[in-house]
């Protein structure tokens, strides 16, 4: 079987229950290829968050290869991707888009074109200040690490005025590189 897990969001289905609602076991039926899943009939599994703090979930959706048998004495009901449904996939993904980072790194004013580009961590909300909500670009400097020559730990320094950190208390190596800093999502 090659289950799917769907936004409740992401489809609407004609009848008085939503999507999201359906008991188990419904069956749903696409007309056309939607969000990636092939047109067909797809039975509805079990209901489960998302993100931990979304009231969205997500509904486990198992195609119909067998014939209807599988679902005998269901009704079928027709859905379609919901209206106000943006994404392009079943699922709406965190993160930055490719087209959002090429205009992020074109905005950039007064980097040299050979600092470094450099993919910080993500940090969880409890361990830092610093931890993302979305993922983000910072100006600033890398200082490889002197134990892992060769490697690509160091020490990110960014200018914390900008963006509200309180980072005063690290002092800049005059050997830093220019850099630029991609954060992920956490």
């Amino acid at each position: 079987m090659n289950d799917t897990f769907v936004d409740t969001r992401a489809l609407t289905v004609d009848g008085p229950i939503a999507f999201g609602k359906l008991p188990m076991d419904s069956v749903i039926r696409l007309a056309e290829p939607t969000l990636g899943l092939a047109a067909g009939h797809w039975i509805v599994g079990a209901w489960q968050k998302a993100y931990y703090n979304d009231p969205a979930g997500l509904r486990d959706l198992t195609p119909v290869t067998d014939g209807l048998d599988e679902a005998a004495g269901q009704p079928v009901l027709d859905a379609r991707q919901a209206p106000d449904w943006t994404s392009p996939f079943p699922q709406e993904l965190r993160g930055m888009r490719l087209d959002e980072l090429r205009a992020a790194l074109n905005a950039l004013t007064g980097v040299p074109g050979d600092a470094l580009v450099v993919l910080a961590p993500a940090t969880h909300h409890d361990e830092d200040h610093d931890s993302p909500a979305d993922a983000h670009i910072r100006i600033g400097r890398y200082m490889p690490s002197a134990d892992s020559v060769g490697s690509t730990y160091g020490d990110g320094y960014t200018n914390s005025a900008s963006h509200g950190l309180d980072e005063d208390c690290l002092p800049v190596p005059a050997a830093a590189v220019p850099a630029v800093f991609l954060t992920p999502l956490n």
